[in-house]
């Protein structure tokens, strides 16, 4: 199968999004504190590897895209910081509560843009799979 890893990594990033979830639903403060941190030096890892592939040039379009998952995150972090909570001008509750709800409406926003993600990889992969399919068959035809 041509994306035969990708899958598995992808399944291995899903199972490790559903325990760190069961962890935050656990109620154990300095479990999820120490998730959160663990999470946030995963993010920073990746955040440094697109940064390195924009910067050295590699092929054009991969680093294109690097640059473009570049920006969404750091355009995203930004909206977080500057003006979730400003949307939230509830008289109800503390400022902690209100940055939670910021902070979840925000995930749960995440969470829809990595199934738009997985629909547009899913879309890509079919297609490749069909083009490759299609000039199998038109050079089986030439022969």
């Amino acid at each position: 199968m041509l994306f035969e890893i990708k899958l598995e990594e992808l399944e291995k990033r899903y199972g490790e999004m559903k325990k760190r979830i069961t962890i935050s639903e656990s109620k154990n403060q300095k479990a999820i504190e120490q998730e959160l941190v663990d999470m946030k030096k995963e993010y920073q890892a990746n955040e440094s590897l697109l940064e390195k592939c924009v910067a050295s040039g590699c092929q054009p379009a991969i680093s294109a895209l690097a640059l473009a998952q570049l920006t969404y995150c750091r355009q995203t972090e930004k909206i977080l910081e500057d003006q979730m909570n400003s949307f939230f001008h509830s008289e109800l509750g503390s400022e902690t509560e209100r940055e939670a709800e910021a902070l979840a409406l925000y995930a749960e926003y995440a969470i829809d843009f990595a199934t738009m993600a997985i629909d547009h990889a899913l879309i890509a992969a079919l297609s490749a799979e069909s083009l490759n399919m299609k000039e199998e068959e038109d050079r089986d035809e030439r022969s």
